[in-house]
């Protein structure tokens, strides 16, 4: 077995460590995303899961469950990620026998969880919202607590007024960090349930550079789904709707004419939150903006334990004054793929 920085650790839903799979997994990958689920995946050759299961008294079969077996992911002593299998699949030939897994991280449980029929939220602290609906999921009996825990949560950033209907757990949570005056969550790898005023920090001190340190850098401007006339609905639908406001951009019509787009947000039941929503959604789509993506390797770059999503890091074009990016962007997303001798590479997405 070859030693490795990089862990992948299986875990029982309780919090029990079953296996150490450091140096045995190969074709590592982990892609982490603001407000999204961690994506983990890996694979093992057959032949040396079975020695290693009879190693801990075990078969393979019982200690990669998928929907039920969790796992961790670190880097040294840092944990990067973390989730529950989902996927796995054999596969023996004449050249091999192998076994590929697949994980995704916490926040994808809250997929098959929905709120109650109607649960109605009035003016209260709007970091409380996600949690309270957790909470009151994983409460109904023993069966439903996914060991979800609260972690931290920031207070005092304002209230909402919302309304649920039978509406995803995970959708619910997602459309409250898309607001104008938004906040982050985020699942940790040992299943705590963080909230943040704002994920990350900023740290300009941490540089992906090209040419230098990047080895590739792609800036996209897109032009689809341009929106700067909105016509927004709350707390119902079509005629029904109690709240109605028209939000627009005069700027940004003078530029692109009119692009108008009606929203149905019949959750929202306050025309504070519904204005919120409008802004926010102004500020993404009523004009075309230029995103960065970079690619690097990992033994060049900045160490991915230096850095995380949501940071604010420098991006820097040094050599194309016409087109030259500049400046500090958000790390919206961050995948690394671990080949087996432990060299990443590793691929950024940012944000504004």
């Amino acid at each position: 077995m070859r030693p490795s920085t990089w862990g992948i650790e299986l875990w029982t839903p309780g919090g029990v460590q079953l296996a150490d799979l450091s140096g045995r997994a190969k074709g590592r990958r982990i892609k982490e995303t603001r407000n999204e689920s961690d994506d983990i995946s890996w694979n093992l050759d057959l032949n040396e899961l079975k020695r290693y299961c009879k190693l801990i008294n075990t078969t393979p079969n019982q200690l990669i469950q998928d929907g039920i077996t969790e796992v961790r992911v670190k880097k040294g002593a840092d944990y990067l990620g973390g989730g529950t299998i989902v996927h796995s699949q054999r596969v023996r030939n004449s050249q091999q026998e192998v076994i590929s897994i697949s994980a995704r991280g916490f926040f994808d449980l809250f997929t098959d969880r929905y709120t109650a029929p109607l649960r109605t939220f009035t003016n209260v602290e709007r970091t409380t919202i996600p949690w309270t609906l957790i909470n009151e999921s994983q409460s109904q009996g023993a069966n439903w607590d996914f060991g979800i825990r609260q972690g931290v949560t920031p207070s005092a950033l304002g209230t909402y007024s919302r309304q649920y209907q039978n509406v995803r757990i995970k959708d619910a949570i997602q459309d409250l960090t898309k607001l104008q005056t938004a906040f982050d969550v985020k699942f940790m790898p040992d299943k705590t349930f963080n909230v943040y005023s704002a994920l990350g920090t900023q740290r300009p001190d941490i540089v992906f550079e090209y040419p230098g340190n990047c080895k590739e850098l792609t800036a996209d401007r897109d032009a689809t789904g341009l929106a700067n006339l909105l016509y927004l609905l709350g707390s119902g639908i079509g005629q029904t709707a109690l709240l109605q406001l028209n939000l627009g951009d005069a700027n940004a019509q003078i530029d692109y004419k009119v692009r108008e787009k009606p929203l149905i947000l019949s959750d929202i039941l306050d025309s504070g939150t519904l204005n919120d929503y409008g802004l926010s959604y102004l500020a993404a789509w009523a004009r075309t903006f230029e995103i960065p993506k970079v690619k690097y390797d990992g033994s060049r770059g900045p160490s991915v334990t230096d850095y995380g999503v949501g940071d604010y890091v420098n991006v820097l074009e040094t050599d194309d004054t016409d087109t030259q990016i500049s400046g500090l962007f958000r790390v919206e997303s961050r995948e690394i793929v671990i080949d087996d001798n432990d060299n990443e590479d590793v691929t950024v997405e940012f944000g504004r």
